[in-house]
């Protein structure tokens, strides 16, 4: 009986450390879409934009290059510290809209669909209770340029509403 144990575990354990590894044994998250900040901020033209946008209320907006990341981070009104994002190797996207103050949207995951031009955020569920009123939310995401580039819409997977963004790119005069 000892034996048949002693054997369980060791299979168990061989089945555990083979788990969650690619065919090199390494273990690495895929890394072409990351949250970079969220917080509860809206750019200051906010309505204007999304009035223009048949998806009001909801903003999405791409920038490639470091200058221009600088000016969005400000004009977002972004207070924590600015991450560090290599332009080179990957764009920004802001995502910005109203949420519950209570029940704040994180992102739970993300996927692409290349032919579509399309980048999807699901977010995790909300609780059952939430207040009824609408505070900001914008989320920046890192997306590996090769990618970016195809981009067009952004679709949001809401708990209550599926909303696909427009992807609009941000212009910054020199």
């Amino acid at each position: 009986m000892k034996k048949i144990t002693v054997l369980f575990i060791a299979m168990v354990a061989v089945l555990a450390a083979g788990c969650g590894t690619d065919k090199s044994g390494a273990s690495e998250p895929d890394e072409t879409v990351r949250l970079v900040a969220s917080e509860p901020t809206l750019p200051s033209d906010f309505e204007q934009m999304s009035v223009a946008q048949k998806t009001r209320g909801f903003l999405a907006v791409s920038v490639n290059e470091q200058d221009a990341f600088e000016t969005a981070w400000t004009d977002y009104g972004m207070e924590d510290g600015r991450p560090e994002l290599d332009f080179k190797e990957e764009a920004a996207i802001f995502i910005s809209l109203q949420e519950s103050s209570s029940c704040p949207n994180r992102p739970e995951s993300f996927d692409t669909t290349a032919e579509s031009g399309e980048l999807g955020v699901h977010f995790e569920p909300l609780p059952d209770v939430c207040t009824a009123d609408l505070a900001p939310r914008t989320l920046v995401i890192s997306v590996k340029k090769e990618i970016a580039g195809d981009l067009k819409t952004i679709r949001l997977y809401l708990q209550q509403q599926e909303v696909s963004v427009p992807l609009l790119g941000l212009q910054v005069e020199y």
